[in-house]
């Protein structure tokens, strides 16, 4: 197959403790004359074979995932690769970040190949979560404080509940017809009704 199903735990194989996993912690060995080494000091743990709650989920740029589940609330969510909605049926994507991170994120109707043949014909839920009780419990009292952290050289910060994109967005919808009307009459400041 050309893409990696998220309910398959081999499509998350050997990525947790991976040295290039933005979400784990690297040690550096000076070796001598400018040379060094990496080794993962800290890595992610999951209690399952695919991603559960809170957990930290990287998607490599070599990983092309296709969320055919509703996700729990993630902890931090960096897609390198690709991560593909293309459902018929109502389907959620949940974390506390979202960071789109040279990847791409692509809501639509694709072929089997990845190229994008029309718009998403299913209902598709993105939850940014700015507050979580159980983030608060690790890192301070007040579950409205989960901690920011810096994005690459460029020194921007991301924040709980927000979604970074130096990657491509792309989502494409269904048209749902006029989205405006033409006014009989000119709204004045205040009006509550015409």
């Amino acid at each position: 197959d050309f893409f990696s199903k998220w309910s398959d735990g081999a499509t998350w194989a050997n990525l947790t403790g991976h040295a290039a996993n933005p979400n784990n912690v690297l040690e550096e060995i000076e070796l001598g004359r400018r040379k060094y080494d990496y080794k993962v000091r800290e890595s992610q743990q999951w209690s399952r074979p695919i991603p559960s709650e809170f957990d930290n989920v990287w998607i490599p740029n070599w990983k092309k995932v296709i969320l055919d589940m509703d996700t729990p609330m993630l902890g931090k969510l960096v897609i390198e690769g690709i991560l593909v909605v293309n459902s018929t049926q109502a389907i959620s994507l949940s974390a506390v970040y979202i960071e789109i991170k040279g990847g791409s994120m692509i809501i639509a109707d694709l072929d089997s190949h990845g190229n994008i043949q029309g718009p998403f014909n299913g209902t598709a839920t993105i939850t940014v979560a700015g507050t979580n009780g159980k983030l608060a419990g690790i890192h301070g009292a007040n579950p409205r404080e989960n901690p920011g952290y810096t994005l690459g050289k460029e020194g921007l910060m991301m924040d709980a509940g927000m979604i970074a994109v130096t990657g491509t967005l792309i989502a494409r919808g269904s048209p749902v017809g006029t989205s405006w009307v033409a006014l009989g009459v000119t709204a004045q400041p205040g009006n509550a009704s015409l």
